[in-house]
């Protein structure tokens, strides 16, 4: 049986390990302590904010016969919000489920069974003979494995393949954008008439929510989440904080009714590499003749679903190194060619 590791604990890495269980032996490293990746749920006090994706998708029937049994478990709902603006591309908007209690619920529950070894960033790679050798940020040796799957993002795998990587041309082209994410808690319970707000057009905001109305948010508070655009956080990156806030309140404040200065809570979170603007056009990206493979929804599309895609990818490429695989397309997602 292959010796494989993975490196990254969001829904690509916990996907490509939840396909090789009883087919290979795998450790997966993740540099924190919680799960997830963009699916990050932070806590303050009274007030939870799923404060990366919002929610997810299921357009393709892997996926949609996947995420069955956590529905069943109760680790993910369905979420039905009352919404807010661009009425036209909201009511072509397929079902949303979200994790629950909180957004990571859902990898927590895919973790289940599986060799977690948390708090280490893998941040080198060594291959001594046809076996690979990992070093972490203490400079803790291991080994040794048959090949290594990268489940990171862009800017981290491109650090830790080496440069003689197959397909690092296509890695290359992967382009990230920006996202701020603000965070807002108020004493008391939501009253408004939304549950979140999609604006039309590329101003400050992108998307916001109701948090604490989500699937299982028990709690008398209210948490309210505020995306911005890619092109605003790129126009505000370096400019005083406060103004970035007092820019994305306004706007809520303009289209939401909601009042900032009533906040009892009030941060914001910038995410380097957030959405996915140039995917790599694969599937997973591979170099069977080193047992190297790499896969993320920046393989495909900026998609819950798709990380999930990538990963079974990535984790099939592994299991059969010496055969050429075949990027298949999927429906639910819109690729520009490789």
């Amino acid at each position: 049986m292959k010796s494989i590791a993975i490196i990254g604990a969001g829904i690509a890495g916990l996907s490509a390990a939840r396909a090789l269980m009883g087919r290979a032996d795998v450790n997966i490293f993740e540099r924190s302590e919680t799960l997830g990746g963009r699916l990050e749920t932070r806590a303050s006090g009274a007030y939870q904010f799923d404060c990366g994706a919002q929610y997810f998708t299921a357009k393709s029937k892997a996926f949609k016969d996947f995420i069955i049994p956590y529905i069943e478990s109760g680790a993910v709902a369905p979420w039905r919000p009352r919404m807010l603006g661009a009425p036209s591309l909201l009511g072509l908007a397929p079902d949303k489920f979200v994790g629950a209690p909180h957004m990571s619920a859902l990898a927590g529950a895919m973790s289940d069974g599986l060799n977690l070894i948390k708090d280490t960033q893998i941040t080198e790679l060594e291959r001594i003979g046809r076996l690979w050798y990992l070093t972490d940020q203490r400079g803790d040796l291991w080994g040794k494995y048959d090949a290594v799957i990268l489940a990171v993002a862009p800017k981290e795998t491109r650090a830790i393949l080496p440069k003689k990587f197959k397909q690092r041309g296509a890695l290359k082209r992967v382009e990230m954008g920006l996202s701020l994410t603000l965070m807002l808690g108020f004493k008391g319970p939501w009253a408004g008439e939304w549950d979140a707000l999609m604006p039309s057009g590329n101003g400050v905001i992108g998307w916001a929510a109701i948090n604490s109305a989500k699937p299982g948010r028990a709690g008398k508070n209210t948490s309210i989440i505020v995306q911005s655009t890619s092109e605003f956080a790129r126009e505000s990156i370096g400019q005083d904080k406060a103004k970035t806030i007092s820019a994305l309140a306004h706007q809520l404040s303009e289209i939401g009714g909601v009042d900032s200065r009533l906040a009892a809570h009030k941060s914001l979170h910038i995410w380097g590499e957030a959405k996915v603007i140039t995917p790599a056009g694969h599937d997973c990206l591979s170099d069977p003749d080193q047992g190297l493979y790499a896969c993320g929804d920046w393989c495909i599309k900026a998609r819950v679903e798709a990380a999930f895609i990538s990963g079974q990818a990535a984790a099939k490429a592994a299991l059969q190194p010496k055969v050429k695989q075949r990027i298949v397309k999927t429906a639910f997602m819109d690729r520009p060619r490789a």
